[in-house]
């Protein structure tokens, strides 16, 4: 039987030793074996009722003598015992503990449980300003959020608490003002019960579909099999050919546009990156609208980017510029649209022009009527793709080795993020090839406005990644005018739902209504003259 290994992490001060009080209580009522490594000693200490019982063994660890594979490997060896728990120091990074325990040798005798991140309530506003990439570092890669000292008469510190850990860390569990111990096991029991594996998260939606849709395929053959009449058997036929198609071409794309990214994210900060945006508002404007081509940010991280770049002083219609343009001017998009549209290659040069001057004159107009507060919201500084990742905390990571496991991460979590608006898209798209009747759509193309304006609208909703968007429009390229074709993929790229959600993050909800308004006015204006 593998040894469960749980991390309780926090500053000092934040309840982390009578934490693990409620942790021994438990396992002296099971009479299970434990050994706690404690890293630092604050107000409280461990139970002197379990320190003395033989099945638990406490063990002081110098305070800056690091962890070992081999230290806590013999450590199992010695105890065999049925749980490790070892107290971090707030101060220090996680990342490092993580991958230890994550080894190859650690591996064969124990297995990470949960990672448990205490946080004083009075205090956290403090740690998250002078010491954020400990803190964000922490809630990122924490299972449970225990949050100490809550204080009713200070609800909004409460919720601010919340919101930046669910914008840190979607699937975080949080303990929000706990009595005594026995409400800290309660729910530590509860959560430790949930299998991870199974959670609701965007990778298992992606498993899920493709799981539908296969089961939903071996059906059709099992029903063509067995010779059922009346079912009209071309029509999956189609479907599973356009669908899949979509799929294969589009996923090359993805790959590697996530990967330019993450290189991108990770290597070149913000601060990096506001060095090269000239003072002049001329010169501005334009390296606004060409850096995207030496920058192949992926639109899904292109919003905390520019959010960092108004903070470093990057004037708000250059920077809003930079935000909209990037994504269509981004290399790999522009591939992937020339080999969407193998034999109109002229498209790819329309989609840059059109979404190059609807990005400039949207710049132009907060030039013209410049907004006097745009007001970030306190949390801006925030990953807000979904992952600590789009921090410039990893863009201060030292060390290559580092700095290549950030990249590889930060791919992963950004190719299922996006992969799974692809699939939706992709279905909806060769459902709509196959179910809606051919001359609905031709009817529906007859007039450029109102084409342009479903197409725009399905660019939002669909959410689709600006490097395979082009596959899901050439689908509608025989049937729809060609500029609402060109306004799905313009559009898309500047604004979503996805990205939706991530101005609200960064901006007031006026301003961002303001941008919204703004870029699909513009769009449907430029894309109808």
């Amino acid at each position: 039987m593998k040894t469960n290994i749980i991390l309780v992490t926090g500053f000092l001060g934040a309840g982390k030793t009578s934490f693990i009080n409620g942790l021994l209580r438990e396992s002296y009522q099971h009479k299970s074996r434990i050994v706690v490594i404690q890293k630092e000693k604050g107000e409280a200490v461990i139970s002197s009722e379990y320190a003395k019982d033989s099945s638990v063994n406490i063990i002081d660890h110098e305070k800056d003598k690091p962890i070992t594979i081999n230290y806590l490997y013999e450590i199992i060896k010695k105890f065999s015992p049925d749980t490790l728990v070892i107290e971090c120091n707030g101060f220090d990074k996680l990342e490092p503990i993580l991958d230890i325990v994550d080894s190859r040798q650690l591996r064969k005798v124990s297995c990470l449980s949960n990672v448990i991140n205490l946080v004083d309530a009075k205090a956290f506003k403090m740690y998250f300003t002078n010491l954020k990439n400990n803190t964000v570092e922490h809630i990122s890669n924490c299972d449970l959020l225990v949050v100490n000292k809550v204080s009713d008469k200070d609800e909004k510190g409460t919720l601010y608490i919340e919101k930046v850990a669910k914008k840190l860390n979607k699937n975080i569990k949080l303990l929000v003002g706990f009595q005594d111990e026995k409400d800290i096991l309660e729910v530590y029991e509860r959560s430790a019960r949930v299998n991870k594996y199974l959670e609701f998260n965007g990778f298992n939606l992606v498993i899920c579909f493709l799981l539908a849709v296969f089961l939903g395929y071996c059906s059709f053959l099992l029903t063509k099999w067995t010779n059922i009449h009346g079912f009209n058997f071309s029509k999956v036929q189609i479907f599973s050919t356009v669908f899949l198609s979509i799929l294969i071409q589009a996923v090359p794309f993805i790959l590697v546009g996530v990967l330019f990214s993450s290189i991108i994210q990770v290597f070149v900060t913000s601060e990096v990156l506001g060095r090269f945006f000239p003072k002049n508002p001329i010169l501005g404007f334009l390296f606004a609208l060409i850096s995207g081509v030496a920058l192949p940010v992926c639109d899904c991280a292109i919003v905390p980017v520019a959010s960092r770049l108004i903070k470093k002083g990057i004037p708000l219609p250059i920077a809003i510029t930079f935000m909209l343009a990037a994504p269509i001017v981004n290399p790999i998009a522009i591939a992937s649209t020339l080999y969407a549209f193998p034999n109109q290659p002229t498209t790819a040069l329309y989609r840059i022009y059109f979404g190059a001057t609807i990005a400039f004159f949207v710049g132009l107009i907060f030039y013209i009527f410049p907004e006097k507060d745009v007001a970030l919201d306190s949390l801006d500084n925030l990953a807000q793709c979904e992952c600590a990742v789009c921090s410039d905390y990893y863009g201060g990571t030292k060390g290559i080795v580092e700095k290549v496991k950030a990249i590889f991460k930060h791919s992963s979590m950004e190719f299922f993020q996006v992969g799974k608006f692809l699939i939706i898209g992709a279905f909806l798209s060769s459902l709509l090839q196959v179910m809606v009747p051919k001359d609905i759509i031709f009817n529906l193309g007859g007039t450029t406005i109102t084409s342009l304006l479903v197409m725009m609208l399905a660019a939002f909703i669909l959410s689709v990644c600006s490097t395979s968007d082009a596959f899901i429009a050439r689908t509608f390229i025989n049937q729809l005018p060609f500029r609402s074709v060109l306004g799905f993929m313009v559009v898309g790229p500047m604004i979503d739902i996805k990205n939706l959600s991530m101005l609200l993050g960064n901006f007031k909800k006026k301003f961002v209504v303001k941008v919204v308004v703004l870029i699909f006015f513009v769009a449907f204006v430029r894309l109808t003259i």
